[in-house]
């Protein structure tokens, strides 16, 4: 999610690194940037699950035309601007094979890791079939904040 040109630096910045970072993983991936350009406060929860409810649709009408099928995105990575994800300190690699949510660690504005038995935002990697079994995110929340905690309890009261 991103909102407007007063972070269009963290924008660049992620745009630069976040592809190379992936590809040197093996993470085969494609993104898609969420902008409100409305004058309402801040709705990160709706703009999420607009681009998720619109990913399948809108690719597969333009690969219909062309006879490709629809891309199939089976994870999530809802990801703010101004995160970035690096390999964890034991040398691992990234990985969301059969993981419910994974969570990272950032170098910006200074490093912290997000522990995910009490937290769901910045970057949250999740399986798109749990997303929507929780109906994603509520479009409730306004503002900054409190989106991610709510999904972050109706995932564990999922039992995710």
């Amino acid at each position: 999610p991103y909102r407007g040109a007063g972070r269009v630096g963290d924008l660049h910045s992620l745009c630069s690194r976040l592809p190379a970072h992936l590809e040197a993983i093996g993470v085969q991936y494609r993104l898609f940037l969420l902008n409100q350009v409305d004058a309402l406060p801040f709705n990160r929860g709706a703009l999420v699950n607009a681009a998720v409810r619109l990913m399948g649709e809108t690719d597969g009408l333009v690969l219909q035309r062309s006879g490709m099928p629809p891309p199939v995105f089976d994870y999530l990575a809802i990801h703010d601007i101004d995160r970035f994800p690096v390999r964890n300190g034991r040398g691992g690699r990234v990985a969301c094979d059969n993981a419910t949510a994974e969570y990272y660690s950032f170098p910006h504005p200074s490093p912290r890791v997000l522990h995910p038995s009490s937290f769901a935002g910045g970057v949250l990697v999740l399986q798109r079939a749990h997303f929507e079994a929780v109906n994603g995110f509520s479009n409730e929340y306004w503002g900054w904040g409190e989106e991610d905690n709510d999904l972050f309890l109706r995932l564990r009261w999922c039992g995710w």
